[in-house]
């Protein structure tokens, strides 16, 4: 995937973690290990555009984390049925999060998004929005004890 966008000429590239530097093409777009929480955030709001490629999921931490910072998050494609936790199944893409199918398609949409700012802009803010109505841990700990309590009340009724 980074191969794919330095191939198309993109020379503003940050990439954070470990290994990078290992390899001489990537080198001086290693940035290190980014420290959870506020340095993390900041970040994601730094950055034009966040860039996942996950294998089993499109409803992985890096999304939400970016969503919830209010930066400007794309996923890789992955089907539904082989998706574990589907981000489809939560907000909406193409109105507040962005999935690539291919290499051309992930080249149009950076260049899309990057050159359409306010665009770009107005679907960080929905993004985000998505985000802070359903991926907070305030609501994430309601749905959980909402669940809990059904599964007790079933017990309950069928005792």
């Amino acid at each position: 995937l980074v191969d794919w966008i330095l191939d198309a000429g993109f020379t503003n590239v940050k990439l954070w973690g470990s290994g990078w530097r290992e390899e001489e093409r990537y080198e001086k777009y290693a940035m290190g290990i980014a420290e959870n929480g506020e340095k993390l955030s900041k970040i994601y709001q730094a950055s034009k555009i966040v860039v996942g490629n996950n294998v089993l999921t499109t409803s992985a931490a890096r999304a939400w984390e970016t969503m919830l910072s209010g930066g400007f998050y794309i996923s890789n494609y992955i089907p539904e049925e082989e998706d574990a936790v589907d981000i489809r199944k939560i907000i909406e893409v193409g109105k507040e999060v962005v999935m690539f199918y291919n290499r051309d398609d992930l080249m149009e949409k950076l260049h899309y998004y990057l050159e359409h700012e306010e665009e770009r802009k107005a679907m960080i803010e929905r993004g985000r929005k998505a985000a802070l109505n359903t991926m907070t841990y305030d609501i994430l700990m309601k749905r959980v004890l909402d669940e809990i309590t059904k599964c007790l009340e079933k017990d309950e009724d069928e005792k």
